[in-house]
């Protein structure tokens, strides 16, 4: 049925076909226009008419411009040694925001994807070549997005470019899988692009073009590089379980057997009698939120790529996550996650199997370089808590969290960011820090185990007589279990104490009195997470041969972000808190 008179009717539809404007929208903007002023309407129209007849391609770069060469090609001032490749003007415009980016551009208009039947001809790639040709390039930068579309079409950029001898470089770290570089701030992006995150797609090309140049490794070949004897090589090659070797001898013999491109026999039969496709998920705790969160990312891109999860629970108990580690060659999984850091002690362990396996380490931050990481910057995290209760007058505070370990060495970046935050203000000695003991990360995890440390501490507190008006927890369970600590000794929230918490998990939120908290978004963690191994293993199987893995490095990094809800305040220098009797009150 119809509402409206048919120009309206018309006009609603036409507006509706625009990018990201729903029926709604184009209501709402059909009407707003019907009641612009006349001359503004004409101004609009106009604007619409010279835009679509008189923008062209710039000569060069093929942007979109009104003159024959864009004002960046035009430029003398610009490196003209240096192409940096994007999907489209937008693109463009959002390196160029940064400032700090000298050389020129080329605007493909697109991606290749062949489920939308896409394909190189279809791009500006011609043009791009016939550049390469004409003018002096000395580099290459590719910055398709992280999408699976911008990825083929970088690796397929690089390919062309290759046997020109032209140095080809891909954006990496800053820069989130799956994001458009047109939403992503300026910030993010001068990190990309200056914090050395420029990796080089064929930096290993001269190595792997002498491998691959050889004849077939033989087992003897592999023998003499390893300084083994030939059946040696072929009983451990082979994995002959009558006969073991010293862990020395095995490693020589795989990293000879590796470097020379020798075919494993036995990797090659499972791949070829695999019928699941497997990714591995170390986890330290199946009960907390957070990591429920994480797993939950995690499964919805596995899934929807047809690849089943094994979750290994660690319990936080090395021993656990040693054997969980040797259980690996066993399933031979084709990519492995893990969740929070290895312990220290699998560290060098990790890396190496990294070099075999698609693997990505969640929360890595300042530790492992040589691994794909999704990392957070703990200490970035500490301050913006800190920052908010500070603005909000809050001088004495009080920082609650589990056992400050060696192996929860991120919890400690936290709490230092937090701590540095006050000594920025001049308020050194401000902020008490509580940590619960470090024997409750030996014991059998339960649900409410952090909500419980976050009450006993909070309790502890309060029996100390400790001059607080704020308290921050290390996670949300354990600002739920201050919350209602607080509110059983009778001192209100926030109107008394203020309470943050981080993760911004599903509790957070429901809750009568909600939770102010930090989002790193952690459930966008999980689907990255997953999305890089698939993305590896993907990679694998088109451009490379057994054994030699792609030098691309992801190294993803979150700005987390304040969420404001009900349980923060001014502060109450002023408030009165009932003695540990309950009989009397003081005023603090």
């Amino acid at each position: 049925m119809e509402y409206y008179s048919t120009h309206i009717n018309k006009l609603i539809e036409q507006l509706s076909h625009l990018p990201g404007i729903g029926p709604k929208s184009a209501q709402r903007l059909a009407f707003h226009i019907m009641n612009m002023p006349k001359d503004q309407v004409e101004q609009l129209t106009s604007s619409i008419t010279g835009a679509r007849e008189k923008i062209r391609y710039c000569k060069k770069c093929c942007t979109l411009t009104d003159q024959e060469l864009c004002p960046i090609c035009s430029n003398p001032k610009r490196d003209a040694s240096t192409i940096m490749v994007v999907e489209n003007t937008r693109d463009l415009a959002a390196y160029e925001k940064t400032g700090k980016y000298e050389g020129v551009y080329h605007v493909l208009h697109g991606a290749i994807s062949p489920m939308l039947g896409i394909g190189p001809d279809d791009i500006r790639l011609k043009e791009l070549m016939k550049r390469l040709q004409t003018e002096d390039i000395k580099e290459v930068i590719i910055a398709t997005n992280s999408s699976l579309e911008g990825e083929t079409t970088a690796m397929y950029i690089s390919k062309l470019i290759k046997p020109t001898g032209i140095r080809v470089s891909r954006i990496a770290s800053g820069v989130p899988v799956g994001g458009d570089l047109e939403y992503i701030d300026e910030v993010t992006l001068l990190r990309a692009l200056e914090s050395g995150s420029l990796i080089q797609l064929h930096a290993d090309s001269r190595k792997r073009e002498r491998i691959l140049a050889k004849k077939k490794a033989t087992s003897s070949q592999v023998a003499e590089k390893a300084g083994v004897s030939q059946a040696t090589v072929s009983m451990i090659l082979n994995r002959r379980s009558n006969v073991s070797f010293s862990a020395e001898t095995v490693e020589k013999v795989e990293c000879a057997a590796r470097e020379l491109g020798y075919e494993l026999p036995h990797r090659k039969n499972k791949s070829n009698t695999r019928k699941e496709k497997l990714i591995v998920v170390l986890c330290p705790t199946l009960t907390s939120p957070y990591y429920v969160l994480l797993l939950q990312g995690i499964e919805s891109v596995a899934n929807e790529k047809g690849y089943g999860v094994f979750t290994c629970n660690t319990q936080r108990d090395a021993g656990l996550e040693e054997k969980y580690l040797r259980m690996i060659s066993t399933m031979d999984p084709q990519g492995i996650i893990y969740a929070c850091n290895p312990h220290p002690d699998f560290q060098k362990k990790v890396e190496e199997l990294a070099r075999r396996i698609p693997l990505v380490i969640i929360s890595n931050k300042e530790k492992t370089t040589t691994v794909d990481a999704i990392n957070q910057d703990n200490t970035m995290v500490g301050r913006l808590m800190a920052r908010h209760l500070l603005d909000l007058g809050h001088r004495d505070v009080a920082f609650i969290t589990p056992p400050l370990t060696r192996r929860q060495w991120q919890r400690s970046r936290r709490v230092d960011g937090f701590v540095k935050e006050y000594e920025k203000e001049g308020l050194a000695g401000h902020v008490l820090i509580k940590a619960a003991d470090e024997s409750v990360d030996r014991t059998l995890p339960k649900m409410d185990s952090e909500y419980s440390m976050g009450y006993q501490l909070t309790m502890e507190l309060l029996k100390e007589d400790r001059n607080f008006t704020a308290i921050a927890g290390q996670n949300d369970m354990m600002a739920l279990g201050a919350i209602d600590a607080l509110e059983e000794s009778r001192i209100r929230v926030p109107k008394d104490v203020s309470v943050i918490g981080c993760d911004d998990t599903f509790y957070s939120g429901i809750r009568r009195l909600s939770l102010t908290t930090i989002d790193h978004f952690v459930a966008l963690k999980g689907r990255d997470a997953c999305d890089i191994i698939i993305r590896k293993i993907m990679m694998n199987d088109q451009f490379y041969s057994a054994g030699l893995q792609p030098t691309s490095l992801y190294n993803i990094e979150y700005t987390p972000k304040l969420i404001t809800r009900k349980t923060t305040a001014y502060a109450n220098t002023k408030r009165k808190i009932p003695d540990p009797d309950g009989m009397t009150e003081k005023i603090k």
